[in-house]
């Protein structure tokens, strides 16, 4: 089957259904592709994958892009309370955050997170569980 063989609709609610499953907007696009034969849910539908998750009301609270920045920088967080004198990994940290810092600039010029939302390691962790 190919993405000629499934009406808007269909599309749109197995997209809505693998974010339901956990999938990442950017996870879904590749399964769509992959075991749909869906090579384009823009081309198809007219939106995008990210439009049609928040159009059925289950926008993401951080873009996907960001969220993965955040749970690295969590990750390194983490392995620093074991492993304070790892330099690689501070380091790491340190570049990783001035990424989160960056791309939160991009998305709230986008529009895409709100203008007062700031990186705080301990409150992003509380959005993310």
């Amino acid at each position: 089957m190919t993405d000629e063989d499934y009406s808007e609709d269909e599309i749109k609610t197995l997209v809505v259904k693998l974010h339901d499953e956990g999938h990442q907007p950017s996870v879904i696009g590749m399964k769509l592709r992959d075991m749909y034969g869906i090579p384009d849910v823009k081309e198809a539908t007219g939106q995008s994958v990210t439009a049609i998750i928040e159009e059925e009301g289950d926008g993401m609270d951080l873009p996907e892009d960001l969220r993965n920045l955040v749970l690295k920088a969590a990750r390194l967080r983490e392995h620093l309370e074991e492993n304070e004198n790892d330099a690689t990994a501070i380091q790491g940290l340190q570049k990783t955050e001035d990424k989160i810092r960056s791309l939160a600039d991009y998305h709230r010029g986008a529009g895409n997170l709100d203008e007062d939302w700031t990186y705080d390691p301990e409150t992003v962790n509380i959005l993310l569980e």
